[in-house]
């Protein structure tokens, strides 16, 4: 089976956004590239668990993606 692609004209969008442009990102050319891994996952984790315990959504999404973006500019 093959995997997905993203559309060109999207990817081409989505790299004018992140800092350093297209080679700042991973191969899907989606996301930036994260140096503290741990500390990511550990945000995003956080995030589950919290909709896991029954929180709304919205709200642990939105705490995790200021915290990755914190992360990010902290690190790189």
């Amino acid at each position: 089976m093959e995997e997905p692609r993203v559309p060109v004209e999207l990817a081409q969008g989505v790299a004018g956004h992140v800092p350093g442009g297209a080679a700042r990102c991973y191969p899907n050319q989606a996301n930036p590239v994260v140096v503290a891994v741990p500390e990511t996952r550990d945000a995003i984790g956080a995030a589950i668990v919290a909709v896991i315990e029954g929180q709304p959504a919205r709200d642990a999404a939105e705490k995790a993606q200021k915290a990755v973006a914190e992360i990010i500019k902290k690190t790189q």
